[in-house]
């Protein structure tokens, strides 16, 4: 049998068990009858409900029930595949934006210690330079006195 010959069966079952309530049962057969009434006869026997559907009737309505799921199935992967893009998009957009932010965080911790460190030299050099004229005027003065002091 195919696949697609096993899909309608199954497909059959299904609709015929979700009809059923407790402790009954359901007999599905495919039957060639030239008389409905001999086959009737031997069910109403056991106080059965008869119903019957063309073969070809019910193997179509099964396959418009896969290739409806099949489309719902390809639908919802396409919607889950959407989201997922749009998910990594956005984390992607997030990240993003916190790396230009820890961007300017570094940047502007370096501006800082860029300005530190001039500062620091700027007073270094400051002092060097007061300590460099004193020792100048002090020899200057010991120049002017004649190294006499």
């Amino acid at each position: 049998m195919s696949e697609k010959g096993l899909r309608r069966i199954i497909f059959v079952m299904q609709q015929s068990t979700e009809q059923l309530r407790c402790s009954q049962v359901a007999i599905i057969a495919l039957a060639e009858e030239s008389a409905e009434e001999a086959l009737d006869a031997k069910l109403m026997a056991h106080n059965a409900t008869v119903a019957r559907f063309d073969a070809e009737v019910v193997a179509d309505e099964v396959d418009r029930a896969y290739e409806k799921q099949a489309e719902s199935a390809r639908l919802a992967k396409m919607e889950m595949q959407k989201k997922e893009t749009e998910q990594a998009m956005a984390d992607l957009e997030d990240s993003f934006k916190k790396g230009i932010e820890k961007f300017k965080y570094d940047m502007a911790y370096t501006r800082s210690l860029i300005a530190k460190i001039i500062a620091e030299r700027k007073a270094e050099e400051e002092k060097e330079r007061i300590a460099a004229e004193k020792e100048f005027e002090e020899a200057s003065e010991l120049l002017r006195h004649g190294f006499t002091k």
